[in-house]
C-alpha cells in the first residue's frame, strides 16, 4: 500500500504507515473492495499527512464480518491528524457489521466525535480507550462529560437521546494520562450500569457491565473516593482501580 505496511492473516488485517518521505501518497481504492473473511483490523497510525491511513483504509474496504477494530498510534511517532469521522461512519455502514470489541489508543480525538463514533457501534461489547500521549499538543477524548455520556440511564449534552449509549457493554477498560479526572462521575456511571438481575435487564435493554479497569498514569488513587466499588466487586463484578505501579484492588 505504497507508504504504508501491511500484514494479514485470513482474519487479521494489520495496516501501518512507514516514514519514508520519498513515497507518493496513495488514494483509496475505488470502488472499496469487498473481504468477507476480515473478522479484526488494527490501524496504526504514524504521520501526519493530508490524507491519513485512516481514512484511505476506511474508504478502501468494506468488511461485513469486522467484530474488533483498533485506532492506535505509538509514543515514539506521535499522530496529530484529523479523527476519521466521515469516513469511518461510511465504512461502519457499508459494512453492516456487528462491531463487539473497539480500542482507541494514544489518538488526538475530542469527546464529541468520539460519543458520535460510538453511537454508531451499538454492538459493542468490550471498549478500551487510551489516552496516553508523547506531548501535551493532543486533544483527549476522556473528559467528564465524555465519562457521564456512558452513564447507563442519565441523558446528557453528548448523548441526548433516549437511547443509552452503547447498550451490550460488558468489558470497560479507560487509560488516563492527565492529572484532572472526575472520580464521582466514573463511579456513578460504573454504579448504573451494574444490572445482575436479568429480568430487569432485558426490560432496560441494557446488559451488565461485567468488568472495568480504570489506570491512572499520572495521578494517585484515592482509595477512600474509590471505595464504592468496592461492593461491585465482591458482587462479582471485576473492578481494578489503579495507578502504573499501585495496585487499589481487583
Amino acid at each position: 500500500m505504497g507508504r504504508r505496511r501491511y500484514t494479514s492473516s485470513p482474519n487479521e488485517l494489520v495496516l501501518g504507515e512507514r516514514r519514508d518521505h520519498d513515497l507518493l501518497p496513495i488514494s483509496p481504492c475505488v470502488p472499496p473492495r469487498l473481504c468477507t473473511s476480515v473478522s479484526t483490523l488494527k490501524l496504526e497510525l504514524h504521520l501526519n499527512w493530508d490524507v491519513s491511513l485512516a481514512d484511505v483504509a476506511f474508504s478502501s474496504f468494506t468488511f461485513p464480518s469486522l467484530s474488533c477494530l483498533v485506532i492506535i498510534t505509538y509514543a515514539s511517532y506521535p499522530y496529530q491528524g484529523a479523527w476519521p469521522k466521515a469516513t469511518l461512519g461510511a465504512f461502519l455502514h457499508r459494512s453492516s457489521c456487528n462491531l463487539t470489541n473497539f480500542e482507541v489508543r494514544n489518538v488526538s480525538v475530542s469527546d464529541i466525535d468520539l460519543i458520535h463514533t460510538l453511537k454508531l457501534m451499538p454492538s459493542l461489547v468490550s471498549f478500551y480507550v487510551d489516552d496516553t500521549f508523547a506531548d501535551n499538543t493532543q486533544t483527549s477524548p476522556i473528559t467528564p462529560r465524555f465519562i457521564r455520556g456512558l452513564h447507563g440511564f442519565l441523558r446528557t449534552e453528548l448523548n441526548a437521546s433516549s437511547s443509552t449509549l452503547i447498550p451490550k457493554l460488558h468489558e470497560l477498560q479507560v487509560t488516563f494520562d492527565g492529572l484532572h479526572f472526575d472520580d464521582f462521575a466514573f463511579i456513578d456511571m460504573v454504579s448504573s450500569r451494574w444490572l445482575p438481575d436479568a429480568q430487569y435487564t432485558s426490560g432496560t435493554g441494557l446488559s451488565c457491565l461485567r468488568g472495568v479497569t480504570l489506570q491512572f498514569n499520572a495521578r494517585m488513587v484515592n482509595q477512600a473516593v474509590y471505595r464504592p466499588l468496592d461492593y461491585l466487586d465482591k458482587a462479582r463484578m471485576r473492578v481494578v482501580v489503579l495507578r502504573v505501579d499501585n495496585l487499589y484492588f481487583g
